[in-house]
């Protein structure tokens, strides 16, 4: 199995445990926080209609339908199962370090995060790219609560509120999602 075959698998298997929807979009924004903490995942994420997006893994994740490692559990295609399960038990016990890490990884944002429906998932990915773009282009180091709003509005409009927005920015600052140092 290939590493991002079980890093995707992981991500399934993980969240399925806590019962859990597992679609496209919660698995777009798991591995790009996952790339955020730094577990090595080839894909470049570009802000988009729901936050950041891997036009990449979106083709992996087809790939991987395509192999039979992973099915959808319903007719609206919008949950994931593992399709071989052996598979990834096998790659797991292979690879106990690995899964482990994801599995924590996994924790900590879910503890951020109050919901995994579509609209917080959005939220929270797209302040956290905001952040680390402003982050990036920044002289100094603390962005404002302002400068993240702006840059925010300026991809998603009025679609979230400002305190929505600081909220999800403070949530992932206290929680260590985010590098503010």
């Amino acid at each position: 199995m290939l590493h991002m075959d079980f890093v995707i698998a992981s991500i399934i298997k993980i969240l399925k445990r806590k019962e859990k929807t597992v679609g496209k979009i919660q698995i777009q924004k798991f591995v790009y926080f996952l790339k955020a903490m730094r577990i090595r995942v080839p894909y470049s994420f570009e802000i988009s209609h729901y936050g950041p997006y891997s036009a990449a893994l979106s083709r992996k994740l087809e790939e991987m339908e395509f192999d039979g490692l992973i099915d959808k559990n319903d007719n609206k295609g919008i949950d994931y199962i593992i399709s071989d399960d052996k598979s990834i038990s096998y790659e797991i016990e292979k690879n106990p370090q690995l899964y482990t890490e994801i599995e924590d990884k996994i924790e900590k944002v879910l503890n951020i995060l109050p919901e995994l429906d579509f609209n917080s998932l959005e939220l929270y990915s797209t302040v956290h790219y905001c952040y680390n773009t402003l982050k990036l282009m920044a002289k100094e180091e603390d962005i404002s609560n302002e400068d993240l709003f702006n840059e925010v509005k300026r991809w998603k409009g009025e679609k979230f509120q400002k305190e929505q927005i600081i909220g999800a920015f403070q949530r992932m600052k206290e929680g260590g999602l985010l590098q503010t140092e």
